[in-house]
Parts: C-alpha cells; structure tokens; sequence
C-alpha cells in the first residue's frame, strides 16, 4: 500500500505541514535550520501528522489548528531521532548517514533540545492548556519510556510485558496525543476523546510492533536501511524475547551470545532470524500487532460511519500492510 495513494483527503494538510516546518526551524543560529532541515527533509510518511489531520477529519475539526497539532507532532518525533542517534551510536537513518554522524553529537542533542522547546511554544500559543498538557505528558512518557529501554532493553532477562510498557511509553504515547488533541480542539464529546485517545495508543502499538518484525525480515529496499539496527544495538525486541522464553537451553544460551557478542554482522543476524522463526518470535509479534489493530478499529465505533471513520481505518490496517 503506497501511503500517498491510500490517503489522498489529507494532501493538502500534509503539503501544509511541509511548508510550516520549513518556517518555523528557520533561525539566525546556524546549525538549528541545518540539523532540522537535514533530518526534516530525508524522509519519513509523517505518520503522526497524518494521524491527527485524519482524526481532525473525523471529528470536523478546521483552521490552523489542525496544522499546528501535525508540526507539534513532528517536531517532537524528530527530536526523539536526534537523540536516539546519539543514544545508540546510530549511523544511518532513513537511508543517509544520521545527524549525528554529520553534525556531531553535541549539535544532535541540542537541536534535539531545542524542537521539543519550539513544540511547546507553538502549543502554548494555541491556547488551550489541555491540548498541552496532554502532549507535555506523551512527551515525558516518552521520555521515561527512553531512559527504561536503556536501562533494561539489552538485558537478556527483559520480560514481554516490561517490554510492551517500554514501547506504550516510548512509541504510542505520542500516537495517542496526535489522536486526541484534535478531538480537544474540535469540542468532541468525552466518549469521542476517550475513543480516539485509545485509538492512537494501539495504533502506535501495532507500528512498533511491526517495525520490530521488519527490524529482522525487511527484504526490500524501503526499509534496507532499517534491517538489523536493533539487532546490531543489542536490543531485545519482542521477537527476541519470545524466542528466548521459548527457546531450549542450547538455543536460549545462542540468541544470548548472538544479540551480546561483539560481531552482529550479516552472518549473524541471518543465525537469528532462523532462531527466533523456530520459536515463533515473529508469528507471535505479528498476532500482537494485529490484536492493536484490531482494538483500534473497535474504538472507532465511536464514529459515525462515513468517509472519515473508513480513513482511519485504512491507516490502521496501513500498520500491518508495511511488514506483513
């Protein structure tokens, strides 16, 4: 499923939300519109602007704010980029060396800094102290999600359900606020904003939870880049941690030394794959994402059935159709 085909209601916000990001990193100091524009312009489906511009859709919400909530959003997505380089030593993201390999990592942290700032005022000049409230609170969870996967995401006793705390902190927090601030703003009912609040959280669920399938299976060359980033950090994802929880002691003490060693090279991560497929990793992660799917798609009988409850559909369903 192409994304720019399956949601064509939202070009025009989308094509907005461009131009607006371009304006608001413009500044005198150097760096911040080169760092922003560099990791701003190399990519990326804007998943969660699309989330709110389609949700805004759905509860016929219009104006500027609309657009404000989709910046807000991105910004605040991109800074956790920047960081995460920084944090796992990354080299490449969205298929050209990352920020922090041009530009160094003092600059990638301070940038970083300085979008979640921008993030905040554009919210406070919104005007509505609950729309930011709500985002200042996905950004913390965000953050504290960050510091627990540092903390216990290279660790081979992890637990699935540590695990699925750290990604609903660090992942769908956000996909949460981005379906939730434009029922806010638009005066929707509290069933409705409750809703789409859990809407936006298994819908980030079922992202994350996709990308940790594709991190090991991706075999095209949209996500080429992407292919093994988690696995050469360390990193256990769930696909890991179910195969270990299932694996023989032979195999167990294997995936341990696999994710752990020192080389993770091509070699490697082909050993790990057929480890965690004889142990189901990837079937049971796929089966979890698509329960977030479909705990998503119950939440949106809230809506009227329409054109706008049928594109958020699609963007759930879009979840899965990246991986599998």
């Amino acid at each position: 499923m192409n994304f720019d085909d399956a949601f064509p209601e939202i070009r025009r916000p989308l094509a907005a939300l461009e131009v607006e990001l371009a304006r608001v990193v413009k500044n005198d100091v150097r760096l911040i519109p080169e760092v922003g524009r560099y990791l701003l312009g190399g990519g990326g489906k804007r998943i969660r602007p699309a989330l709110a511009f389609l949700t805004s859709r759905a509860v016929g919400l219009t104006g500027p704010n609309v657009v404000t909530i989709g910046v807000v959003l991105e910004l605040i997505h991109t800074a956790t980029l920047l960081h995460d380089d920084v944090v796992d030593d990354g080299t490449v993201r969205r298929g050209q060396p990352s920020a922090n390999r041009v530009f160094g990592n003092a600059a990638s942290v301070l940038v970083g800094d300085y979008l979640y700032s921008l993030a905040s005022v554009l919210l406070a000049r919104m005007g509505d102290p609950r729309i930011l409230l709500m985002v200042a609170e996905a950004t913390n969870a965000m953050a504290e999600g960050e510091v627990h996967q540092l903390a216990e995401s290279y660790s081979p006793s992890e637990t699935e359900d540590a695990y699925l705390d750290i990604i609903r902190k660090k992942t769908a927090a956000l996909f949460g606020a981005g379906a939730w601030a434009p029922t806010v703003a638009g005066g929707a009912s509290e069933e409705v904003q409750l809703a789409l609040h859990g809407f936006g959280l298994d819908l980030g669920m079922a992202f994350q939870l996709a990308d940790d399938v594709l991190d090991y299976v991706a075999d095209d060359e949209r996500f080429a880049a992407k292919r093994g980033a988690d696995f050469r950090d360390g990193k256990y994802t769930l696909p890991a941690i179910v195969a270990l929880a299932n694996a023989s002691p032979t195999d167990h003490d294997r995936i341990r030394h696999l994710l752990g060693g020192e080389r993770r090279g091509a070699r490697q991560l082909e050993a790990i794959v057929k480890l965690i497929q004889r142990y189901d990793g990837f079937a049971y992660t796929r089966a979890r994402a698509e329960a977030c799917v479909s705990s998503a798609l119950a939440g949106l009988a809230v809506l009227p059935r329409g054109a706008g409850r049928r594109a958020l559909e699609r963007l759930a369903r879009f979840a899965l159709a990246r991986t599998f």
